[in-house]
């Protein structure tokens, strides 16, 4: 099972992921979790990924080919972190949509979380946790890490 985490720190934010994945519909034993849609000297974008591989992956590749595509909004066009965190719940939203009847009909969990981290100009470091119906919520200094995955591995630790 996957599990990222993400945290805030004084010099900007550390994400880690491991590479596993679920032994269920996927097949599949290990994949990248860690995506980085960084513009070096500009902006700085970076994506955890959990939960259903088909989702994810998918959702990874359009923001990725909007980029290449000069599509608007892309990663690398939107103002704001928050602009892009809700730019990726719009995604989710939209490839839910499009699959939920035939993932609905045999059965497939289809739900997915995203931790967001960056900085764009004229703004701090920030950490985002995107969730699978497409909201999303923000670290704050109080509670300066999100998880996402198989979270009860890591937030007894975390909380201590």
């Amino acid at each position: 099972m996957t599990y990222c985490l993400g945290i805030s720190v004084k010099q900007g934010f550390v994400l880690a992921a491991d590479s596993r994945t679920n032994a269920g519909v996927d097949y599949v034993s290990s994949y990248q979790k860690l995506f980085d849609f960084s513009l070096p000297g500009e902006r700085v974008v970076t994506l955890c990924t959990s939960g259903s591989l088909s989702m994810t992956q998918a959702i990874i590749q359009q923001l990725g080919r909007d980029i290449k595509t000069g599509t608007k909004p892309n990663l690398h066009t939107l103002p704001t972190l928050y602009e892009i965190a809700r730019h990726i719940g719009q995604k989710i939203r939209q490839l839910q949509e499009e699959d939920r009847p035939w993932l609905e009909k045999d059965g497939v969990d289809f739900q997915c979380n995203f931790l967001l981290a960056g900085q764009l100009p004229e703004e701090s470091p920030m950490l985002y946790l995107v969730y699978s119906q497409g909201n999303c919520i923000q670290a704050t200094p109080e509670t300066p890490f999100l998880q996402i995955g198989e979270t009860k591995y890591g937030k007894p630790i975390l909380d201590r």
